[in-house]
């Protein structure tokens, strides 16, 4: 199960009318979030929760068969992110320092350009498409990305 307390901690919210509990109520009824025995949530489609100002991300996410994009929030971690995505991956225009955290396979592509990234630790095992990761404190090096990294297409950095 995931830890409430943690979730409300990052929570910044929405407007005046929301409560933590009635957003993660939203996500769930908008992405049509399925219950899990472990108390995770999988998605059939694509989950959007970007912009939202969270510090952190959600820890109610299973597997997102589509696209999942927690980009320009504050993100300085990416714990809670879903343990596997179909399709895209985005947590760019965050504060992450690392990828600790990030699924370990993406279907497509991959980015986390434009944050403060000074290690590729946590990166996904395995990408079939794209690999995006400009702007940040480090510059890589595409040589870099694929040592730790299957990537099935090109490695933008």
């Amino acid at each position: 199960m995931y830890n409430i307390e943690r979730l409300i901690r990052g929570y910044k919210y929405l407007n005046d009318t929301l409560s933590y509990k009635e957003y993660m109520e939203y996500l769930i009824k908008t992405y049509n979030g399925v219950l899990r025995p472990d108390g995770l949530y999988d998605f059939p489609g694509y989950v959007n929760i970007s912009g939202q100002g969270l510090n952190i991300v959600p820890t109610i996410f299973g597997v997102v068969q589509w696209d999942f994009n927690c980009s320009y929030n504050q993100l300085k971690s990416l714990e809670g992110s879903p343990q596997g995505i179909d399709r895209n991956f985005n947590c760019s225009n965050n504060q992450l320092e690392s990828l600790l955290g990030c699924p370990q396979s993406v279907g497509w592509n991959f980015y986390c350009s434009d944050n403060k990234l000074k290690s590729l630790e946590g990166c996904p095992k395995y990408v079939g498409g794209n690999f995006y990761c400009r702007d940040n404190l480090v510059q890589f090096t595409e040589e870099e990305v694929r040592l730790r990294c299957n990537v099935g297409g090109d490695v933008h950095v």
